[in-house]
């Protein structure tokens, strides 16, 4: 039996499975969990079981996130930083 995605939860086969971080991932849903940028073998980094691109990576482990900040012209949204305070 194929194993579900970590992403969608959709049947995973062979020809598009990715393994890592112990569990099995499409390709496609294979993505940095904040920015969404596709990610591979090489160029993934590891948190808490959730895939993350270098560069959020490095937000993440000096505490500082991303947070969407609507814009009044166009009703888009653009990131900012923001350092976070973290509960000792």
């Amino acid at each position: 039996m194929n194993p579900q995605c970590a992403r969608c939860g959709k049947v995973v086969y062979p020809t598009e499975k990715v393994n890592c971080l112990d569990k099995h991932w499409h390709k496609g849903c294979f993505h940095c969990e904040v920015c969404k940028m596709a990610l591979n073998m090489n160029n993934y980094k590891g948190y808490e079981k959730k895939p993350y691109c270098n560069a959020e990576m490095h937000l993440v482990w000096n505490n500082v996130r991303l947070a969407e900040i609507p814009r009044r012209s166009t009703g888009n949204t653009f990131c900012v930083l923001v350092k976070c305070k973290v509960n000792a």
